[in-house]
């Protein structure tokens, strides 16, 4: 950041400015001396909690998403509608426990004055959970993680008060595991666009964008069964052209010229 921007003002939360006894006084610190930017761990930014009010609101939209998608389900696949009523009891948990969060309340998130977030590492966050009737399907994980779902709520915040200026993230590997975690990187950038394409939802995106296969799998006995995944991107052009409206991607002989890869031996 220094060599970018050499006269910038940062102040750094290393293991001893965000040890317990010192983080309330630095989080008061960033907010009293508008700092240029703040540099942070993943995990002492999950300590910035939001404001109580706002993560009432966050969390009750969840909810009603959840409960429209229980009402649409199929009453006769009871996995999925046990899958959809826990979550909507974890949600519901997560309400009742807000006044109670470890998180620090001496400053709040909002009250820091941050305008935009540099995420480094942004694979860390792909698990931001999703309502789905296709839960039972292999391929499709609706299950999120706490940390992504802390980073969604606090960009959510800054896109209402920075439209379009909120978030930038860089990755190795921004698509680890199911093509799932294409829609939540869309969904941390460009939800206007995915509403404006009726995707807002994953199962219509999935019916957008995903074909779901059937092929032999070996399972545990060791013999092979036919198994349904969601294993195959349709419409290819024109989801690329959504996701390159917002992520520039280097490929290896790019990143060659940036630096100096070893030689292998042999």
């Amino acid at each position: 950041f220094l060599e970018l921007y050499p006269t910038a003002s940062i102040m750094v939360a290393d293991e001893q400015n965000f040890h317990t006894h010192n983080r309330r006084k630095f989080v008061a610190q960033a907010a009293l001396n508008d700092p240029d930017a703040i540099v942070i761990t993943h995990s002492a930014f999950g300590r910035i909690g939001m404001s109580d009010e706002f993560s009432k609101a966050f969390l009750n939209k969840q909810l009603d998403e959840w409960k429209a998608v229980l009402d649409e389900a199929d009453k006769g696949e009871r996995v999925t509608v046990k899958q959809i009523e826990r979550r909507i009891e974890q949600l519901e948990n997560k309400l009742k426990a807000i006044t109670e969060s470890k998180k620090d309340k001496v400053l709040s998130f909002e009250e820091l004055g941050v305008d935009r977030l540099y995420v480094d590492e942004g694979h860390e966050f792909r698990k931001l959970e999703f309502p789905t009737n296709r839960a039972s399907i292999k391929g499709i994980d609706p299950s999120g993680s706490q940390r992504a779902m802390d980073l969604m709520m606090k960009v959510h915040y800054l896109r209402g008060i920075n439209p379009g200026r909120a978030l930038v993230m860089a990755s190795g590997t921004p698509i680890t595991n199911t093509m799932g975690e294409l829609y939540t990187v869309q969904r941390f950038f460009q939800p206007a666009q995915l509403d404006e394409d009726g995707d807002n939802s994953f199962d219509a995106w999935a019916n957008h964008y995903g074909e779901v296969v059937d092929g032999l799998e070996q399972n545990a006995a060791g013999g092979y069964e036919t198994v349904s995944r969601f294993a195959k991107f349709i419409n290819v052009p024109e989801l690329m052209s959504r996701v390159r409206s917002f992520m520039d991607i280097l490929t290896s002989q790019q990143l060659g010229d940036l630096v100096v890869r070893p030689d292998v031996d042999g």
